[in-house]
């Protein structure tokens, strides 16, 4: 077993085993694939390629063995912003509807004035969304920051040479969007529904009591 333990190997390019053993050919070729899914049909076409001559073996041990923790930190997190979008509406829509609570008077108010509701629902949104944006603003900001300081940390001077690069990308922007855009809609919704469903004069009529 010591023959094949790496220190006990030399490694040499194809030109010095030529002049050493006087073929012209090779011993040993290994092949790394960075797509192991499709390990078979590489092994497959290398196979088409280089004839009967050769015995082929592939092996993804090594990339099974990274995909089975991977996957399971990839439910973990999808689980994680599952309970994130949930927490974030229930806490949001607890924060409207005590905004909301204190301009019922003011809603009323515009109800008997002749104001349709729908242009209220959608005043209630445009406040809603300028304040998700100006925080999704910042958000960014500190998600640039966050990534380098993480990349930093990860890669030290006393780490071997790693190749990765942590950053914010425009897909992340949007998914950020996309989920925020939705827990706003969904929080106003539960927040203005009740009382726009509520007569203006038993709005004022409980205020006024």
């Amino acid at each position: 077993l010591a023959v094949h333990r790496i220190e006990n190997q030399v490694f040499i390019d194809n030109t010095a085993y030529t002049e050493l053993f006087g073929e012209d050919d090779f011993y040993k070729v290994v092949v790394y694939t960075d797509a192991p899914e499709y390990l078979e049909t590489l092994s497959g076409d290398l196979q088409i390629l280089l004839g009967n001559k050769t015995s082929i073996k592939g092996s993804d041990a090594l990339y099974r063995q990274m995909k089975a923790p991977l996957e399971q930190i990839t439910k973990v997190v999808e689980l994680m912003l599952l309970l994130t979008f949930v927490t974030g509406t229930v806490v949001i829509s607890l924060l409207l509807c005590m905004w909301t609570r204190t301009r019922q008077k003011e809603m009323a108010v515009f109800i008997s004035m002749g104001e349709r509701k729908i242009k209220i629902f959608l005043q209630a949104i445009l406040e809603s969304v300028t304040l998700f944006l100006i925080s999704g603003i910042a958000s960014c900001g500190l998600g640039s920051y966050a990534a380098k300081w993480l990349q930093n940390l990860l890669i030290s001077s006393n780490t071997a040479e790693i190749s990765l690069q942590i950053s914010l990308q425009a897909q992340d922007i949007v998914f950020l969007l996309a989920i925020g855009g939705a827990v706003v809609l969904i929080a106003v919704f539960l927040a203005v529904f009740p009382i726009l469903k509520t007569s203006p004069r038993e709005i004022l009529s409980r205020m006024e009591g």
